[in-house]
């Protein structure tokens, strides 16, 4: 029998998984296999350590859970607002919102009126000036020619 055929018996065994059968198959095997001996006595090694190390459970626990199984008035839940008040200011908090969310659509609109108002006044003062500058009589440049140079 191979390895690792051996080592999936070893662990079904120790799941308690393996039927008698193959549990007088597998000592058989192990008797002759030393390395599926070396790994059937380090599982065996971990499951008296898995046990050593158990709890038990306690009883006085035990007890008290079974106690309180369907007895839901002794569970307590925890709530900021206890009863329906949850629900009173959850419903306050969403008029202030909205009465918040009113205020400053009302406050946008005011300055969207008075940025469009400045922009067509800016506009009207940037068409005056054209204007203005339109007015000015052109300036004409004369041109006088100096000759210091003598030519010899």
């Amino acid at each position: 029998m191979e390895h690792n055929g051996n080592r999936k018996k070893i662990d079904l065994y120790f799941d308690g998984e393996l039927n008698r059968e193959e549990e007088i198959l597998l000592f058989s095997t192990l008797a002759s296999d030393q390395d599926s001996r070396e790994y059937f006595k380090e599982m065996n090694k971990i499951k008296v350590a898995i046990n050593d190390s158990m709890v038990d459970f306690p009883e006085e626990l035990e007890e008290k859970i079974y106690k309180n199984i369907g007895r839901t008035d002794s569970l307590r839940s925890f709530s900021f607002f206890p009863g329906r008040s949850f629900s009173f200011i959850a419903a306050a908090a969403i008029i202030f919102f909205i009465l918040l969310s009113f205020f400053f659509w009302k406050e946008t609109t005011y300055y969207k009126t008075r940025f469009e108002t400045t922009m067509t006044e800016i506009n009207r003062q940037n068409q005056m000036l054209q204007v203005l500058l339109n007015s000015i009589p052109a300036a004409e440049v004369k041109a006088r020619a100096v000759n210091n140079f003598k030519i010899n």
